[in-house]
């Protein structure tokens, strides 16, 4: 059953703090619209999940967590209207969908969202303390230079999500203290990642439910993990990263997830440099450096 066309205007929400929840969910409907309200002193703020035609106009939020969250198994659960005069964390939350071959450049603040986009150039943004940068259902686009980190302890997720993207190329960006991936790929192919910066975040790259993508030549320093393949993951190549700095968990960890080559790779100060956890099968590990494994923290 879906809920069409409701209003929600002029709410003020505050003290939301279920770390699952938000403090406004939408959840299966169409056409709603939530207009001038104030959420602050909450963990999170906006969810809008398995809907379509969604309109936020002159949203506040002040949050610790995701200010907005979007979810959906379709481009079209992506199609909603969500403008700067929305605000998170006094900066405007930047929200694209449908475009094509176009550039998004220069964007500072606390938010990027682009979905249903395609040959895309996204180079350049800065997203700092807030919801990182997020791509659902964008393919053979070019993510370059661009940074997303936390400078606070704040209850954020991953500095970039490529969720139901492929083909795209991930090159020269610097993602750095997130508190769960540098880079995220959840159910995306055949997407290159090179010559970024992954620095300390909880994992530099996870890789879940993706095939066939190159992971090759970036740097990896100081995440608990640098590397990790799950998910039924397969066809996946790890190849001449340096993942590195004393007290790394794992260097490269794989687990529920087959088929994978990883290569050419220098672990140092880890504790352990290859983890090959439950079902990890057929999987190759060859060519690898392994210097000053560390031992593990008592």
């Amino acid at each position: 059953m879906c809920i069409r066309d409701s209003v929600l205007r002029g709410l003020v929400i505050q003290g939301e703090s279920d770390p699952h929840g938000a403090a406004i969910h939408l959840g299966f409907v169409s056409g709603a619209r939530v207009e001038g309200c104030s959420i602050n002193n909450s963990l999170n703020g906006i969810e809008i999940a398995s809907s379509t035609g969604v309109t936020l106009t002159g949203n506040v939020i002040y949050v610790q967590g995701i200010g907005l969250r979007v979810t959906g198994e379709t481009p079209e659960e992506y199609d909603h209207a969500i403008d700067t005069s929305n605000v998170l964390n006094d900066s405007p939350i930047h929200y694209f969908y449908g475009r094509h071959g176009e550039t998004i450049s220069g964007i500072k603040g606390t938010s990027l969202y682009i979905a249903a986009c395609d040959r895309m150039t996204i180079e350049n943004n800065e997203i700092v303390n807030g919801d990182g940068i997020q791509l659902a259902f964008v393919n053979d686009s070019v993510i370059r230079n661009n940074q997303a980190y936390r400078k606070n302890p704040v209850y954020t997720e991953h500095g970039l999500t490529l969720y139901r993207s492929d083909n795209n190329t991930v090159t020269g960006n610097i993602l750095k203290n997130n508190r769960f991936a540098g880079v995220y790929l959840w159910l995306s192919n055949g997407n290159e990642l090179f010559d970024n910066q992954l620095l300390a975040n909880n994992y530099g790259v996870l890789v879940s439910a993706s095939d066939k993508n190159s992971v090759h030549d970036n740097l990896v320093f100081a995440n608990p993990t640098g590397i990790q393949i799950t998910g039924g993951s397969t066809g996946n190549s790890i190849v001449r990263n340096i993942i590195t700095q004393e007290n790394t968990k794992y260097g490269v960890a794989i687990e529920r997830a087959t088929g994978n080559e990883v290569v050419d790779n220098a672990i140092t100060d880890a504790e352990t440099g290859i983890y090959l956890g439950v079902q990890a099968d057929h999987n190759t590990v060859s060519a690898l450096s392994l210097i000053h494994i560390s031992e593990p923290t008592r």
